[in-house]
Parts: C-alpha cells; structure tokens; sequence
C-alpha cells in the first residue's frame, strides 16, 4: 500500500514538472483507477496510467515509440478497447477488468497515447497472463 502511494504521488510530482495540469475527463461521468485519457488545451490529450509496475515494465520491454506508427497503434487501440469492455461486462468488474476504458475509434489520440495505450494493454496481457487479441479468452 505504501509503495503504491509512492508510486502514484512520484506519477503527479512528474507531470506537474513536465506541465501537465489535472484536465477534464474526456467522459465525466466513468473513471478508472489505472487509467485516463483527457484533453489538454496546449497539445491535444494525454493519458494517465497508474498501474504497479507499468513504468519498469515499459522501460524493459516496449519497442520504441517509431516502431509502428501511430494508425497501426490506433487500429490496435480499437480491437484491445472492445476487448477489455467487453471483459468488464463479462466479469461484472471483476480485477483486473473492474472499469471500461472510453476510447473514441474517430478521434485520433495522437501518437504518444495510441503508444502508451497499447502497451498498457500489453503490460496488463503480461502482468495477469490473459489474452486480449482472442475474446473471452485466456492464456
């Protein structure tokens, strides 16, 4: 409990050093613990994660972000949402699918978040060995 604490205050200390300010859900009504994409009047959106682990685990395993481009990680994006929506229903929001994601497939998130949503999704594919590329499925 204390190192995720840490963790998420160390996550506000860094955003608030690079200029991100709190900004409006894209939904207000749904949030998620570990995850939030909202506007940001100077540069488009940004995406929030708070998740134990995610940061080391990006650092060790994600390609660069060049490696595909941002239509192949929006196309991804697209597939792995209705996945994990339709995961939360199944499970009745049971760990880790307790909160459906609010992705727009006709906004373009941009490159920086398209990157770091897809590898949140792979992140989560490792951390609780499940499969998002086959519904319904497991590995």
């Amino acid at each position: 409990m204390y190192k995720t604490i840490i963790s998420i205050i160390s996550i506000f200390i860094t955003l608030n050093l690079f200029g991100f300010q709190n900004h409006p859900s894209l939904s207000e009504n749904q949030s998620s613990d570990t995850l939030q994409i909202s506007t940001n009047d100077s540069t488009g959106y940004d995406i929030i994660i708070i998740e134990t682990g995610y940061e080391n685990w990006m650092a060790t395993n994600a390609k660069p972000k060049w490696f595909y481009t941002n239509e192949y990680y929006r196309n991804k994006n697209q597939f792995y949402v209705l996945c994990w929506n339709n995961r939360v229903l199944e499970t009745m929001h049971s760990n880790p699918f307790e909160e459906t994601i609010d992705f727009d497939p006709n906004i373009d998130y941009g490159l920086d978040v398209n990157y770091q949503l897809y590898w949140y999704f792979k992140f989560m594919e490792s951390k609780y060995s499940i499969n998002l590329s086959i519904p319904g499925k497991d590995r």
